[in-house]
């Protein structure tokens, strides 16, 4: 394996590397396998963080997209027709609680251009549900299924609304080498302070990918020490996280190297972390 070297200014690069064993054939995963894994698991996260944007109470924008109005410019009742009514149906499916109907004509993605009693009724429920906005300032108590000045204003509020834009990462393989993925969006890790001390990972860094049981080697991670004290910095311990769905028996023989040199014995690697330690230094970052 060619790893280069990397030393600029006051910066010393390392590369992580492991030696793998296999652990025998009833612990060994297939490529397809684990993708399939790591597929259900990014599922489950999305899941995960649509609950959570749900109980922080974030406002959920409607589905809007098909509309081919950009506001409610008249008042609306049964009987009549235009974009604006297929427009109101299509804000009103948007919520289960004032859609015009579940199934067939005037549900979701068969809306009209028609104002008919399925409409008034659900416009019913939407202005019951708003009924602040909408009713109070009225002086009224129950809805009137009349699309009113009231009425609009909240549809208007509604329509103008600009949906989320889409994630442009799901996870870390999704995103450029050097990156990771937070939040829906590709980022440069954090920088880790210390006492005169930075660390990051460099641009070439591997990028999330797969290890099979039996592999020879890999190139686990690839970071940079960056010194802005005064005096050189020893390292004595550095303790990484290991994430996924191999056990700590998988990796055997994990070493630190700076270029082709290897600068450590094999790691400790204990629940789920993986630790260089040497009271006398595993390394030392120059001023």
């Amino acid at each position: 394996m060619s790893i280069t070297k990397r030393i600029i200014s006051s910066i010393i690069s390392l590369t992580l590397v492991a030696v793998l064993v296999p652990v025998g054939n009833a612990q060994a995963i297939t490529v397809e396998e684990l993708k399939a894994q790591i597929e259900e698991l990014t599922k489950q996260l999305v899941a995960l963080q649509q609950q959570l944007t749900e109980l922080e109470g974030t406002p959920t924008s409607p589905v809007v997209s098909a509309c081919t109005i950009t506001s409610f410019d008249r008042n609306l009742k049964q009987g009549m027709k235009g974009e604006d009514v297929k427009c109101l149906q299509i804000l009103l499916n948007s919520d289960e609680e004032t859609q015009v109907a579940t199934t067939g004509t005037g549900s979701p993605g068969k809306e009209t251009t028609n104002f008919g009693p399925k409409t008034k009724t659900a416009v019913i429920k939407f202005q019951k549900k708003h009924a602040e906005e909408i009713l109070t300032p009225l002086g009224l108590t129950t809805g009137t299924g009349f699309v009113g000045p009231t009425t609009r204003a909240k549809l208007n509020a509604l329509l103008a609304v600009t949906p989320p834009p889409a994630p442009a990462c799901t996870t870390n393989a999704d995103c450029p080498a050097g990156k990771v993925c937070q939040n829906g969006a590709c980022v440069v890790p954090a920088v880790l302070p210390s006492t005169g001390l930075t660390v990051t990972l460099t641009e070439d860094t591997p990028v999330t990918g797969t290890i099979v049981a039996g592999q020879a080697t890999a190139d686990l991670a690839r970071f940079s020490f960056t010194n802005g004290d005064a005096n050189p910095v020893k390292v004595t311990k550095i303790v990484l996280k290991r994430v996924g769905v191999s056990g700590d028996d998988t990796l055997e023989n994990v070493y630190l190297f700076e270029g082709n040199t290897r600068l450590t014995d094999a790691a400790s690697v204990s629940q789920n972390t993986i630790t260089f330690a040497n009271t006398a230094g595993v390394f030392t970052v120059p001023v």
